[in-house]
């Protein structure tokens, strides 16, 4: 049975705590980067998801009519050329 957070030696509880943590992070960080393209007169639309990275990006490209779309991958786990978001895509 899976058990999340157990390999850093911690509960469910421990893990769902940091990852609401990390959520609160993602989004305010998305909140300021609209800010900064609103100033600019520029729509955006902000989303935070978590799942298969190619399926989550289609669906949401999809449902919002996406002109651009920008990406983060920095502070993830398995973020660069070998693997995360990137790889996903190929």
């Amino acid at each position: 049975q899976f058990n999340p957070g157990a390999g850093y030696g911690a509960g469910t509880q421990v893990f769902k705590a940091l990852e609401a943590k990390e959520k609160s992070k993602g989004l305010e960080l998305l909140r300021k980067l609209a800010r900064k393209l609103q100033d600019k007169h520029i729509r955006c639309v902000q989303v935070l998801a978590r799942g298969d990275p190619a399926l989550e990006l289609v669906q949401i490209v999809e449902s919002h009519r996406c002109d651009l779309t920008a990406i983060g991958a920095s502070g993830t786990t398995h973020s660069g050329p070998t693997g995360g978001v990137f790889s996903s895509l190929l």
